[in-house]
């Protein structure tokens, strides 16, 4: 059961007074279907409302449509009165008397402003209301008539988004929206939804697109259908493109190595292939900790185009050696995690100096020792790593030796064990360190 807390605690005395609490709204995210909150309830008096949307104008709804009195008074002015009836209306609700029961306060009991918070509570941990509002009304014998005007809270039926059939899609969109289906309707969630939108949008070159948004209620149910119109207008043009660090290359270098080309369509897709294609060609040249990242983008409304500023720290050359043996360099650059990475630590050095290892021991080097070291020239401009290789004699696995196993039959066991003993193609077998390690756990793991 949903639960709502009043925020606000208001009463007006002049002839009729009004005891007004507005619940705290629940937030609101993205789904595909909604459960039905049934019960006996007619259409609102209003026409189905559907409003526009842009993200300065508020959203129309039955939540918002109702004038509510501003307050003038104090409901101490009514404390002790009796009250003659008590009443919960709601529009949408065709026989209210069943809430009745729920109020603290009773007819014909004094009037208790406390009990009166305490209905307006219980009304509220029903789930079923947005909004109360409490008239208090006192007759030429000095008794109160209070009624609680409620007006019932919606939920997300179905969100649909159309007029944006490319990237970035309806479906996307409503995603990036975070509404779910099934939760409560608020104002705020749907403006913070086409907010996310309008992100998205601008995102992929979309700046002046609007979005309409219309409601289709559904008070039976307590559901609204909610649907965002997606106008997304001329795709930006790439502008002016600057650049801050240390790039070491001509802006026509740049653009050539980037693919970005002045006039050219925005989009977040163009954009995370030039940063790659930048890194690529950094990492191809040996700076392996060059770091290329966006940290400007202006808009120009009056000629819809985009300017980006890329800030480039290059970083000095990383040359990798390996001696002591020979590695293939293809070899080198996928047992050393620093091309991957794009980064230089002595913890990535330490898993390359690990893979080259078990590298050389599984092919029958078993003693193998691999260390490294750094060089750097005064200018950092340079930076040299060399991975020192001490193969040691080689060897061969000649069998496997399982003792001490009671409980499991060895052939389960032994299917679990990467080492292998030599024989047919495996001239030496298979073996490492660390497959070693992984049999010990995989056994253990049994």
């Amino acid at each position: 059961m949903l639960r709502f807390q009043p925020v606000s605690l208001v009463i007006l005395l002049a002839g009729v007074c009004v005891f007004s609490a507005r619940a705290q709204q629940a937030s609101v995210s993205s789904g595909q279907a909604a459960p039905a909150h049934a019960q006996t309830a007619t259409p609102p008096t209003s026409a189905t409302p559907t409003s526009s949307t842009p993200e300065s104008q508020p959203v129309s709804s039955p939540l918002s449509g109702t004038e509510r009195p501003q307050p003038s008074g104090d409901l101490n002015h009514l404390q002790g009165a009796p009250v003659a009836s008590v009443q919960v209306r709601c529009e949408s609700i065709e026989h209210p008397d069943w809430l009745e029961p729920l109020l603290a306060q009773k007819p014909g009991a004094p009037l208790d402003k406390y009990k009166v918070r305490q209905s307006v509570q219980a009304l509220y941990n029903t789930g079923r209301f947005a909004d109360i509002e409490v008239e208090a009304e006192r007759n030429a014998r000095g008794e109160v008539a209070l009624v609680f005007r409620a007006l019932q809270s919606y939920f997300l039926g179905s969100i649909r988004v159309e007029g944006s059939a490319d990237q970035p899609t309806g479906a996307q969109l409503a995603n990036a929206s975070k509404l779910v289906l099934g939760e409560q309707f608020t104002e705020a969630r749907i403006n913070t939804g086409t907010a996310s939108m309008q992100h998205i949008l601008r995102q992929n070159g979309y700046y002046a697109a609007q979005i309409q948004t219309s409601y289709e209620w559904d008070p039976p149910d307590q559901q609204v259908r909610v649907l965002f119109t997606v106008a997304r207008g001329p795709r930006a043009k790439v502008g002016v493109v600057n650049l801050t660090g240390t790039p070491g290359l001509e802006i026509r270098q740049f653009l050539n190595a980037s693919g970005l080309e002045p006039g050219g369509p925005v989009s977040t897709a163009q954009i995370t292939r030039a940063l790659k294609r930048l890194r690529k060609k950094y990492q191809k040249d040996g700076r392996l900790q060059a770091q290329v990242t966006v940290t400007r983008q202006d808009y120009h409304p009056e000629n819809n185009t985009l300017d980006y500023t890329f800030e480039i720290v290059r970083g000095p050359r990383v040359d990798v050696r390996v001696e002591g043996a020979k590695l293939r360099s293809s070899l080198v650059k996928k047992f050393v995690p620093i091309y991957e990475e794009n980064a230089l630590d002595d913890d990535l050095l330490n898993e390359g100096s690990r893979k080259i290892r078990d590298y050389f021991q599984t092919k029958g080097y078993f003693d193998a020792k691999v260390s490294f070291t750094e060089q750097q020239t005064p200018a950092e401009e340079q930076r040299a790593v060399v991975f020192n290789i001490d193969k040691g004699d080689r060897h061969k696995v000649l069998d496997i030796d399982i003792t001490g196993n009671k409980y499991f039959p060895r052939e389960t066991i032994r299917e679990r064990i990467e080492v292998q003993p030599a024989g047919g193609l495996l001239l030496h077998g298979v073996f490492s360190q660390s497959m070693v390690a992984r049999d010990v756990q995989a056994v253990v793991d049994l």
